[in-house]
């Protein structure tokens, strides 16, 4: 705060007043300010940005691309749950909120790819009970289409 010195601190105020609001179940709740969400820096495993919006991509996994697709990838090693889905998708969030300027990474220009050498049942699964209908869109090639990436929650 000492390089902003007119900069209002409203963090404060607002964690008091939402304890405040809440202390009714003040026993049954816990309150964590500026909580942290990762242990290392946030980063996706690959971006592919489109560069000319026009173009056709030749490969099949390209064929499902739009102007910019978080990719993660899962070794063989690695298991590929559901949470690994939501992180995925909270990159890509994250990945339309910071841009230049306002709506610079359109959300219906964004995609999110999972990579992973096995067929993951048990993640096509949860996505299914959660009313998401995935199509095999291409040989081992699996497609969810939603509207809007960041509207997952």
């Amino acid at each position: 705060m000492a390089d902003q010195p007119d900069k209002i601190p409203w963090h404060p105020g607002f964690y008091g007043a939402a304890e405040l609001e809440l202390r009714a179940n003040s026993d049954v709740l816990t309150f964590i300010q500026e909580y942290n969400l990762s242990k290392e820096p946030l980063r996706a495993d690959l971006l592919v940005i489109r560069k000319e919006p026009g173009v056709q991509i030749a490969n099949e996994i390209g064929r499902i691309f739009k102007g910019h697709n978080i990719i993660e990838y899962k070794s063989p090693e690695d298991g590929l749950t559901i949470d690994d889905f939501y992180k995925a998708a909270a990159y890509a969030c994250l990945y339309k909120s910071l841009g230049q300027t306002v709506d610079q990474y359109p959300g219906k220009d964004t995609t999110v790819s999972l990579f992973r050498e096995a067929y993951p049942r048990e993640l096509f699964a949860a996505l299914r009970s959660s009313e998401r209908s995935i199509e095999e869109k291409f040989p081992g090639i699996y497609y969810s289409k939603r509207q809007n990436i960041c509207r997952l929650l």
